[in-house]
């Protein structure tokens, strides 16, 4: 079957491509409308396209819904478009395609009676899922069988992005995992009741997120589940940030654990981050200050305020308070996660990035440059405002075969 698909992709490349593309509405002429029941895991479509009702309650319901379901074993489709009604979904030919259906099959298709166990890392976003997508490469490649990301029997049975660690409250969900927030990833059960396991704990060879491949993986892991989709919809629209193609730029202070002696980071005052921003860009672009440190918004407002700031009004450490893993301050798991793949969504439109070290603000750079015809500026603050000099090639959602 991957076989079959990569030779149709190689033969309908302009066809992938557009279908690249294609952000806009789905045609509703030819795509079908459906209920959310109408959907489940045994669905069979008779189009390309298709697109599912949705509303705002949907958001509150943290169960798997029939959508996550069916969306868990149809790898082979995007979503291309959300509105307040719908989400629509298309059938895509890509070599994301490609890499999905090679995961699937290695999760769901082998068998579970020898698994890859990996221990979930209490670390920050982009680190936490370096180590998901070393997992789920050497699952492929090395062991050709499932991954499980588990707990390290030394530490709390939790995720930090699914439950308060200290007192265990605001669960987003009993499980206190990642399929918390993503369409599962495996069928193999929990981990007390998986005995035989290859565990490893190494990050793989892949650099995330700057190679293509390991950007795929991400995608495939990271598939949110319908309540989850729901809620970061509404956190954009809510917020309206109007951040406009083209005249945008984005700043992300990293605060809370710079006065670390373990992993100590420097601290920057928002002065060296706006002096590195592009002339024209300090004086005519919406900036968006992304920052774990409330501090921040009142130095930039004080020191710049001519400058155009836009920023998420929400709970946020004060200096270096929140500490190397402080990454709720609002001690509200899920509308941290949420607002995590808000801004993602945010920053899209933005053509400047300044930031200091971290593998947030690679992500960020990653979703900015992955639209089409967007050429994106990067600064690091570290670095005496010298543009970023990374990887040559820039990150796309698809490589061909």
């Amino acid at each position: 079957t991957i076989l079959a698909l990569a030779h149709q992709f190689r033969l309908s490349k302009q066809l992938s491509q557009s279908l690249l593309q294609s952000h806009g509405d789905v045609d509703p002429i030819t795509a079908y409308f459906l209920q959310t029941d109408d959907v489940g895991s045994d669905t069979i479509y008779p189009t390309e396209s298709f697109c599912v009702e949705w509303k705002r309650s949907d958001a509150d319901n943290r169960t798997i819904q029939p959508v996550d379901e069916w969306w868990t074993h149809h790898v082979e489709y995007d979503v291309v478009s959300e509105n307040f009604t719908h989400v629509c979904f298309q059938r895509a030919i890509s070599a994301k395609t490609v890499m999905f259906l090679r995961l699937y099959e290695n999760q769901f298709h082998t068998t579970c009676e020898k698994v890859h166990l990996r221990y979930i890392w209490g670390s920050g976003w982009g680190s936490g899922f370096q180590n998901v997508i070393g997992g789920f490469f050497d699952a492929l490649e090395k062991h050709s069988a499932p991954l499980v990301m588990g707990w390290n029997p030394e530490y709390p049975k939790a995720w930090h992005y699914a439950t308060n660690m200290d007192d265990f409250s605001n669960q987003t969900c009993p499980e206190m995992d990642l399929s918390c927030y993503f369409v599962p990833y495996h069928p193999c059960g929990k981990q007390g009741e998986i005995t035989n396991n290859t565990v490893d704990e190494e990050r793989g060879s892949v650099v995330f997120p700057y190679d293509p491949k390991a950007l795929q993986v991400y995608q495939y892991g990271t598939r949110p589940l319908w309540w989850l989709r729901r809620s970061v919809f509404d956190y954009i629209q809510k917020e309206n940030l109007g951040l406009r193609r083209g005249q945008c730029s984005v700043i992300h202070v990293r605060r809370a654990d710079v006065t670390l002696e373990t992993f100590p980071r420097k601290y920057y005052p928002v002065e060296s981050y706006v002096d590195r921003l592009p002339g024209d860009a300090r004086q005519n672009h919406d900036i968006l200050l992304l920052t774990d440190d409330e501090n921040a918004i009142k130095e930039a407002h004080e020191g710049f305020p001519d400058m155009k700031w836009k920023y998420v009004d929400r709970p946020r450490h004060k200096g270096a308070s929140g500490g190397l893993d402080g990454h709720t301050p609002s001690r509200n798991p899920a509308g941290e996660v949420i607002a995590i793949l808000g801004a993602f969504e945010m920053v899209q439109n933005c053509v400047n990035l300044v930031h200091s070290s971290s593998g947030f603000s690679d992500m960020l750079w990653v979703y900015m440059e992955m639209q089409n015809n967007h050429q994106v500026n990067r600064f690091l603050v570290d670095e005496n405002g010298a543009e970023y000099k990374g990887p040559k090639e820039r990150p796309t959602e698809d490589e061909t075969p």
